[in-house]
């Protein structure tokens, strides 16, 4: 059975009538994923990922660091709708080792 990781939120602001929150900065996902098994879940982020990232440096490195390790096969991001402009983002590691990318 696959692990699930969620870290405590951290800077959580309010958009709309939801609250947004990175639960994971561009640096703790990268390192995660170096380090995790196949299968394994990190929830890094808590809103709306694109809104955010128009207004907070943090939030936009963080989703160019999920999207580059989703071109490099090492992840899978996988969003969940709760309700308007709120969701909840999940990477789930995939198969491909890390050390393949230095070959």
């Amino acid at each position: 059975m696959a692990s699930f990781h969620q870290p405590a939120p951290r800077g959580a602001r309010r958009t709309g009538s939801t609250a947004a929150a990175l639960t994971a900065d561009a640096a703790t996902v990268l390192a995660w994923a170096n380090s995790a098994a196949p299968g394994e879940a990190l929830m890094y982020f808590r809103g709306h990922l694109a809104m955010a990232a128009d207004t907070s440096p943090a939030a936009e490195q963080l989703a160019r660091a999920v999207a580059q390790l989703h071109r490099q096969g090492l992840v899978a991001p996988v969003q969940q709708r709760l309700g308007q402009h709120d969701y909840k983002y999940v990477l789930q590691r995939t198969c491909r080792p890390a050390a393949d990318l230095a070959a």
